[in-house]
């Protein structure tokens, strides 16, 4: 029976999460996480799936990174074992679920809001001073914008989407309409 690459991702997240905790480095690999998430583009992660490209080469590379940016042992040992294994394709994701690991244990939730127009800093603001009283925990908010929303606008925060757009509401008028015909 294969596992999904979902469960794959959260047992290297899990590993390097609890490696951190457990050497008391959260927050330092916490921000090497969040710098080589940045790094790790899909050209240098074609590099390192590559069957082109020798492995000899490809640990190099990582041994480098590691030494050059001094990186954590939770982090620099994630990077090797992922290598090793022939599953760096989910480095992204196995950092990107460290990260919400790190942010659940520091009470952080991550939100974003998707707007028809860029919001201001003072709607940001208000945005997350919202969402923060509403769920009783700090909230970080990043935003993007889809002009196809018309108006209004979309809040993720996980698995929770709440929809406040004209788009929708267009849509579902459009739909009671079509049924009452």
């Amino acid at each position: 029976m294969k596992k999904s690459s979902g469960q794959i991702v959260r047992r290297y997240s899990v590993a390097m999460f609890e490696s951190a905790v457990e050497s008391k480095s959260v927050a330092e690999v916490t921000s090497q996480v969040r710098m080589m998430s940045n790094a790790f583009c899909a050209d240098i992660q074609e590099f390192f799936v590559s069957p082109r490209i020798e492995e000899s080469q490809k640990i190099s590379v990582i041994e480098s990174l590691i030494q050059e940016k001094k990186l954590a042992p939770a982090l620099a040992g994630t990077l090797r074992v992922l290598l090793a294994n022939g599953r760096f394709s989910l480095v992204t994701e196995v950092l990107a679920d460290y990260l919400l690991k790190s942010d659940a244990l520091e009470g952080i939730v991550r939100a974003e809001v998707v707007s028809a127009h860029a919001l201001s800093a003072s709607e940001v603001k208000e945005f997350e001073s919202s969402l923060a009283l509403a769920l009783k925990q700090k909230v970080t908010l990043s935003q993007s914008v889809d002009s196809a929303l018309r108006a209004g606008f979309i809040v993720k925060m996980g698995n929770t989407v709440v929809d406040a757009s004209l788009r929708s509401r267009l849509l579902s008028l459009k739909e009671s309409l079509s049924q009452g015909v």
